[in-house]
């Protein structure tokens, strides 16, 4: 452990005459302390989810995150200070269905415009099981909608979850928006040229 100089204490806001080595220990651990103490005092922002003026039943989140009701162009929910870097669409069972057969020319532009996000991911309410149990009302075939999945991974490179209901869809959106908010926070994500 470097032992800091009066010069040090004093560049600090420490006032000490003694150069001792003892009292400088002393010294120097007061002021360490007061800084650690200082830090930790200050809380943490909450990471915020922005979820989409539009969504139906939103997703309930823990305590350890804050939401704010936004229009989204894009997506049902992304992260307040990153929404040019993360998209996240949410689809139960019956909506997906729908997607694959009637309002599959809509599904597309949304996922057209979600593969310009450098973070995309589509989560569905419904574990594949339930895709191959027909857990839907439609006429649309499971072997379908999940071929669908596969395209829209592989034509426009969304990252595609399954989750087993809506609270486990909100964990898994919170995990991804926290995992960003905080690899942001660390200045991890550089402005790319256009």
């Amino acid at each position: 452990m470097k032992v800091p100089t009066i010069a040090d204490l004093r560049y600090k806001g420490c006032q000490t005459v003694d150069t001792t080595g003892e009292e400088l220990v002393t010294v120097a651990q007061e002021v360490l302390g007061a800084v650690v103490k200082e830090r930790r005092g200050k809380p943490k922002p909450k990471p915020c989810i922005i979820v989409d003026s539009r969504e139906q039943a939103p997703l309930r989140f823990s305590d350890e995150v804050t939401t704010e009701v936004v229009g989204l162009q894009t997506g049902d929910y992304s992260l307040r200070g990153a929404t040019e870097l993360v998209a996240i669409e949410r689809k139960a069972l019956p909506d997906l269905a729908q997607c694959c057969g009637r309002d599959r020319e809509r599904y597309w532009e949304q996922m057209t415009r979600l593969a310009e996000y450098r973070h995309k991911f589509l989560v569905i309410e419904g574990l594949e099981e339930r895709i191959w149990a027909k857990a839907y009302m439609s006429e649309i075939s499971p072997k379908a909608v999940l071929a669908t999945l596969r395209a829209v991974q592989v034509d426009f490179g969304v990252c595609v979850i399954h989750a087993e209901n809506a609270r486990d869809a909100a964990a898994r959106v919170e995990w991804i928006l926290t995992r960003i908010a905080k690899r942001k926070e660390a200045g991890r994500y550089v402005e790319q040229p256009p």
